[in-house]
C-alpha cells in the first residue's frame, strides 16, 4: 500500500512537467533539466523517455519534433539521448538544445548574468543557485 501511495506521489511529478512551446519566452534547458528530473523520478528508461517526449512539446517544438522523427529527416532522431560517440544528431536531446539554445536566449542569460547582484536579504546559497542557473 505504501509502495503504491509513493508510485501516484512520483507520478504526479511528471503530471506537474509543463509543456514547451519552443520560441525565446521559455528556457528550454531548465524545461529539458525538469522534464529530466521527472521522468527519472519515475524511473523511466532512454527508450520510453524518448517515446513519451513529443507529448510534453506544443507549437515549434511539436512541428520540430514531428519533422525531426519523420522517415524523411536527414538527421533523423531516433533516441533520447547520446549513446555512443558519434551518435549525437541521432539524440532528441543533444537536437533539442541545438535547435531551441538560441543565440538570442544565450544573450539574454549572458546580459542577466553581467547585471546579477546579490539582493538585499538574499541568502548567497539563494544567489549561488540563481548564478549557477544562468552559467548552465
Amino acid at each position: 500500500m505504501a509502495q503504491d501511495s509513493l508510485q501516484q506521489n512520483i507520478l504526479i511529478v511528471l503530471q506537474g512537467i509543463q509543456t514547451v512551446l519552443g520560441g525565446n519566452a521559455q528556457d528550454p534547458i531548465e524545461w529539458l533539466d525538469d522534464f529530466e528530473r521527472a521522468v527519472t523520478a519515475n524511473q523511466y528508461d532512454n527508450k520510453y523517455k524518448f517515446q513519451i517526449v513529443g507529448g510534453y512539446l506544443q507549437g515549434s517544438s511539436a512541428t520540430w519534433f514531428s519533422q525531426e522523427t519523420n522517415a524523411n529527416a536527414q538527421q533523423k532522431i531516433i533516441r533520447w539521448a547520446l549513446a555512443n560517440t558519434g551518435e549525437d544528431n541521432t539524440s532528441f536531446t543533444t537536437q533539442f538544445e541545438t535547435k531551441f539554445r538560441t543565440s538570442i536566449l544565450i544573450s539574454k542569460w549572458h546580459m542577466e548574468l553581467e547585471r546579477r547582484t546579490q539582493d538585499p536579504g538574499e541568502i548567497v546559497t539563494e544567489y549561488a543557485k540563481a548564478i549557477r542557473k544562468l552559467i548552465k
